[in-house]
């Protein structure tokens, strides 16, 4: 099935607002004062669950994240959108810079979650992911959160 073009605009401007408000939570002062560590809650092992723990776990790494990583976790829907390059460049560029990043809230259903992420370095955001039936990722977006 094929998407009307406007849908396609509407998914690639929300995807770049995203990502704009992850780069400028990248470049604020933490709200957390630096003697308190936020509390780490677990995330379930579910479909959503194990595929959220693996874009926590690359944001978190050591080295920066590469195009060959997400080219088989991104839905070709997403690809379509937004190149894995491009994506890959934003990841490395805007958010990882922030890390290390604590799980402190996660909500789910069976293919979509919203999980708050805290850093030292950064106010706390929440990552909204949502998967297909095979696990592949057709939106990920890093928000403000919405208290």
């Amino acid at each position: 099935m094929t998407r009307p073009p406007g849908l396609r605009v509407l998914r690639t401007l929300a995807l770049v607002s995203g990502v704009t408000a992850a780069i400028a939570l990248t470049g604020c002062s933490s709200m957390v004062p630096e003697e308190e560590t936020p509390v780490a809650v677990s995330v379930p092992d579910t479909a959503i669950g194990e595929r959220t723990q693996w874009v926590v776990d690359i944001l978190n790494a050591d080295d920066d994240t590469t195009e060959d990583e997400w080219e088989a976790a991104l839905h070709p829907n997403f690809l379509e959108e937004v190149p894995a390059s491009e994506f890959v460049a934003i990841v490395n560029d805007n958010v990882r810079p922030a890390k290390p990043f604590t799980v402190t809230d996660y909500e789910a259903g069976e293919t979509q979650s919203v999980t708050r992420l805290e850093s030292s370095d950064t106010d706390p955001f929440d990552m909204q992911i949502s998967i297909d039936g095979q696990g592949q990722i057709t939106g990920l977006y890093f928000l403000a959160p919405e208290e």
